[in-house]
């Protein structure tokens, strides 16, 4: 009872991310815990990332303990803990809507001796979003995002151009439905909010999800009237901002608690252009969203795609939902407009990768005026490719979401020769899937799995090979 009121104390008064000691030995500053974010939107865990320093030569025991505001005990962990970074998952129970405390205790394995103890508080913001197996649930259900930006209302000469416009947003939003997309990224600017609420209006009609970029101060209002918005858009791409100042790691987490303190019942999203940032601006957002845009003068390598996704889990544990933004535009003498075959190899990399939610950037850009995707003789071919390439998606969503049995590794030989291959299982079948990711033809003989794939894989394949899994009698 004296040690449960002394670690009240601390808390009060050193901060409720403070390192105490439990016990007699003296502790050391340099071992603490920290959570990704302390706010956790229900069917999202709480990510926890404890550092220990690399003198230390033996593995540490770490045990967290959950309770409610007024100490009874909701669960217990424990896990062990290497030098280094290390990202704990706490899964907490779907039904749980109330703030909770998670006490963390490091200690030595040989010796049990506490070496850093603390107490975090972790918010539970009451939301009409609710997330499972990283994927938003509608009406029961669980949703894989399948989203596209909507281009911002770029102006040109006083006027706002006419395939950036709303009217034109007006315009395709039935035909992005219809063609699949289940979310659309709707930029929200104060001074185009009318019709911002239109876009909003019809999206929420035609059953699609909504992610939406508007200022704080707006949250409150757009979240009331449109019950299809999942999620807010914070500041995208900090880590090039030229304002660097302003839009470092500490200066964004301060953001994103001034942004929950506006109306917090939704999560944040931020998307990063660089690996680097996953992990350094944890704290500052609830979905973690990248875009390794891929074939262009600078970057013309779809393995930036297997990097970066790989790199958002390493950064982020594998709780946290983890969306990637893929190439479907075009800048004229900087970036060119992907073909089906392209498009194909890059949406299965996601998926293959793990992705949690798929999005296209974008219907039109302001760096290339007169384009239009849904309308450009130049796209007609890419664009038509999109919804049977959607279809298949659905259909194999299954063996994506469920652990594979197999797979290559960033080291491996064949993945260095440019192929990807995952071993999984849907409806009852083994399933080898191999993905080609460059434009060059790939000869390669291996044998995954008891699979004999075809030596020589084409440029941006995507191939499935199935045979059926042998029942255990």
């Amino acid at each position: 009872m004296i040690r449960q009121w002394l670690l009240l104390f601390l808390i009060i008064f050193t901060g409720a991310n403070a390192s105490i000691l439990a016990g007699e030995e003296e502790a050391d500053s340099r071992i603490h815990c920290r959570l990704f974010s302390d706010h956790v939107y229900p069917g999202l865990p709480a990510i926890l990332e404890c550092t220990i320093p690399q003198e230390y030569n033996k593995n540490m025991r770490l045990e967290c303990t959950v309770s409610d505001l007024s100490g009874a005990e909701i669960m217990k962990e424990k896990s062990v803990l290497h030098q280094g970074k290390n990202l704990e998952t706490i899964s907490l129970p779907d039904d749980s809507k109330e703030d909770v405390l998670i006490q963390w205790d490091i200690s030595r394995i040989d010796s049990a001796k506490t070496v850093a103890a603390g107490t975090l508080t972790l918010h539970r913001p009451e939301s009409p979003v609710r997330f499972h197996n990283r994927l938003p649930v509608v009406k029961g259900k669980e949703i894989f995002p399948l989203g596209i930006y909507l281009p911002w209302p770029n102006e040109r000469d006083g006027k706002i151009i006419e395939l950036q416009s709303a009217e034109q947003s007006l315009k395709d939003l039935p035909l992005l439905a219809d063609t699949g997309f289940n979310l659309v990224v709707v930029p929200y600017p104060k001074f185009y909010a009318a019709k911002c609420e239109k876009i909003m209006e019809l999206a929420n009609r035609l059953n699609m999800l909504a992610v939406c970029s508007a200022e704080p101060s707006l949250y409150r209002e757009i979240g009331k009237k449109f019950p299809n918005v999942i999620a807010w858009v914070g500041p995208d791409e900090p880590e090039i901002n030229p304002d660097k100042a302003n839009h470092t790691p500490e200066k964004l987490r301060k953001d994103y608690e001034d942004r929950k303190v506006i109306c917090n019942d939704r999560p944040i999203v931020m998307n990063h252009s660089r690996p680097v940032a996953f992990g350094s601006y944890a704290g500052c957002r609830d979905i973690l969203m990248s875009d390794p845009y891929t074939f262009g003068k600078v970057y013309s390598d779809a393995g930036r795609i297997s990097h970066f996704i790989r790199e958002m889990r390493n950064q982020t544990g594998n709780a946290v939902p983890n969306w990637v933004v893929l190439q479907l535009y075009k800048i004229k003498d900087d970036m060119y407009l992907p073909s089906p075959q392209q498009m194909r190899c890059q949406t299965f990399m996601a998926l293959m990768l793990g992705a949690d939610g798929i999005f296209y950037y974008s219907t039109a850009t302001p760096e290339t005026p007169g384009w239009h995707l849904l309308t450009d003789p130049e796209s007609a071919a890419t664009w038509k490719s999109i919804k049977p390439l959607f279809e298949e998606v659905r259909r194999r969503l299954t063996l994506f979401r469920n652990p594979a049995i197999a797979q290559s590794k960033p080291d491996d030989a064949i993945e260095k020769a440019g192929l990807l291959w995952r071993v999984g299982i849907a409806e009852g079948k083994k399933i080898l899937t191999i993905i080609n990711y460059t434009g060059r033809e790939v000869k390669y003989k291996f044998r995954p799995e008891g699979f004999i794939p075809p030596e020589k894989i084409p440029p941006y394949a995507v191939i499935f090979m199935e045979k059926p899994t042998p029942k255990v009698r």
